[in-house]
């Protein structure tokens, strides 16, 4: 029997400014190709991309809260990066698992991360442990290999992918 909790992001560090305001941009982008789509009557192509501008507004975080107590699920607000925080609740035994949409809690060290829970399809499982094991990296090369091939804090080598990443750190 699990029980939720659901971790808030903190403040955004400056180590993550670029990558924030590359996204808003990005967003931007979307909200023009969107507005075009909408002019043309493309649906299809309206609630592709009526997704990707989507925001959290001070309004979702509030009403998200609001449910969550309601539901009696506790909720953590963490100082910065929420799959940081979760990652450390889980390394603690706190937590079984944190469920996220990227890799961070991986490269935090979580023991079982659960990504892709909002998706259609069945949630891909990543065990920590397992990940070391199958690629022979420490976790301070995991995190290397993570920097190598880009993060939401670097942009990363151009041309590095998991296996070059792998293999670089292996022969260096």
């Amino acid at each position: 029997d699990l029980t939720p909790v659901f971790v808030f992001d903190g403040a955004v560090t400056e180590l993550k400014d670029d990558e924030v305001a590359k996204r808003r941009e990005q967003r931007e982008k979307y909200e023009d190709q969107l507005e075009d789509a909408r002019e043309a009557g493309d649906s299809v192509r309206v609630a592709k991309l009526d997704s990707r501008t989507q925001r959290l507004t001070k309004t979702i975080v509030e009403t998200t809260r609001d449910l969550l107590e309601l539901l009696d699920v506790p909720v953590v607000d963490a100082p910065a990066e929420g799959e940081g925080q979760a990652s450390y609740m889980a390394r603690q035994g706190d937590v079984d698992y944190v469920g996220t949409e990227d890799y961070d809690a991986l490269l935090f060290g979580a023991p079982y991360t659960l990504r892709q829970l909002t998706s259609s399809g069945d949630p891909e499982l990543m065990d920590f442990d397992a990940t070391l094991e199958s690629t022979g990296l420490t976790w301070e090369q995991l995190v290397d290999a993570a920097i190598l091939m880009g993060t939401d804090f670097n942009e990363g080598i151009s041309g590095i992918g998991p296996k070059t990443a792998v293999k670089l750190l292996a022969e260096h």
